[in-house]
Parts: structure tokens; sequence; C-alpha cells
């Protein structure tokens, strides 16, 4: 396309030099003259055609701001990064802290650290924990760490489901939050479940509710 448009420039240009040539020799204007005011008049419609190309982007500019764009955006892609948010914790050093809390509750389920899905953005570690809850947490593919915690639960109506749920959901946002205890969070979930907010260090703790997903336990950085 940009050699389409330069041709094209050049043929108009040429044009304009012939038809000013031949007005002005017929006004009596000496051979000399009538060249160099057809060069400059070739030159000048030439830039305007090219001029009205870039404008409407039929060819790109090669300015140097323009040249280094892609380059600034990969910097600024990659500031973005390393910007991430995290729990500051691997996936083992999770599982070592809520498999910990777990057997203190006598519950025989365990995270597995390797049981991780390779996603395209972030990666997901995932562990079923019993028949009414399941774990799934992101990890940041840049640094390895924990990107947040969401534990699902939903049980079948009865009192044993909702205490069961309580305590693996307890275990799961205690184990994202170095600063919280396992017990207080336990006693909070009620208020968790309300909708309030308890934050732990750079860890916010919340719940949501919902009719068909029964409830959802998170873990976030602040």
């Amino acid at each position: 396309m940009d050699g389409l448009v330069g041709i094209l420039s050049l043929g108009v240009g040429a044009g304009t030099w012939w038809w000013l040539a031949g007005r002005m020799k017929k006004s009596g204007s000496g051979w000399l003259t009538r060249q160099v005011a057809g060069i400059f008049a070739c030159c000048f419609i030439a830039l305007v055609v090219v001029t009205i190309a870039v404008a409407v982007g039929i060819i790109e500019s090669k300015e140097p701001g323009q040249a280094n764009t892609p380059i600034a955006t990969a910097k600024s892609e990659a500031a973005v990064k390393r910007e991430v948010k995290t729990l500051h914790m691997s996936p083992s050093e999770y599982a070592t802290r809520i498999n910990a809390i777990l057997k203190k509750y006598e519950k025989p389920y365990l995270v597995d650290p390797a049981d991780i899905t390779i996603g395209e953005v972030q990666n997901v570690l995932r562990a079923n924990l019993g028949p009414y809850t399941s774990l799934i947490a992101a990890v940041s593919k840049e640094t390895g760490e924990m990107v947040d915690v969401t534990l699902v639960g939903a049980g079948n109506g009865t009192p044993a489901s909702g205490i069961e749920i309580m305590l693996v959901a307890s275990a799961a946002l205690a184990a994202a939050a170095p600063e919280s205890d396992h017990r207080e969070v336990f006693r909070k979930l009620s208020a968790l479940m309300d909708g309030e907010k308890q934050s732990y260090g750079e860890v916010q703790l919340s719940v949501k509710s919902t009719e068909t997903m029964g409830n959802w336990f998170m873990a976030a950085p602040l």
C-alpha cells in the first residue's frame, strides 16, 4: 500500500508539473522559469498526497514516538504484571498451614500443593475438602505465590453439614491470613456471612452468599 501511494503521489506531481508548465508557456514564460516552477509544484503536490494518506491511515507514520510505542507498551504490561497483589505465600506454604488446622479439627482432608491446573493468565490450586466444600485458589504465574483463596460450601440443610462447612471455612481463611487465629475466624464467620469484612494484616476475609451455589468464603490481599 505504501508503494501504491508513492506512485500515485509521483504521478499527481508530474501531472501538476506538466499542466503548470503548459499554462506558463502559453503566457510567454521562459523555459527555465517554467521548469523551476513545475518542480516546486510537483514536490508540493506530492507532499500533500502523502500527508493526506498518513492522516486517513492509508500508510503509517514513522515518527520516533510511534516507533517506540510497542516498547513502551511492553514495559507498561510488565509493570502491571509486577504489581499483582498476592498473599505472599506459596501453595506449599498454604497447604502446610491449612492441613495443620484441619488436623486439629480431626478432619481427614488434605490440600495437595501439587494439584495445580495451568491456566492462561493464572494457575489454579484445587482441592475437595469433604462432601460439602471445595477450595479454589489462584496462583500467580510470575511469582508462584497465592493470589487469593475461595472456599465454596454447600450443605444439605442439616446442622451437621453447616458445622462441617464452617470448620473447613475457618481453616481455609485462617491459613490464608497468617496474623489470624482459626478459632477467632470461626467465631466471626456469622458476622462475615452477614456481609461484614474482617482484615488481618494485609489480608481481607469476606463471604458471599448465593441461593444456588451456597456460600463463598474468600481471602484476598488488601
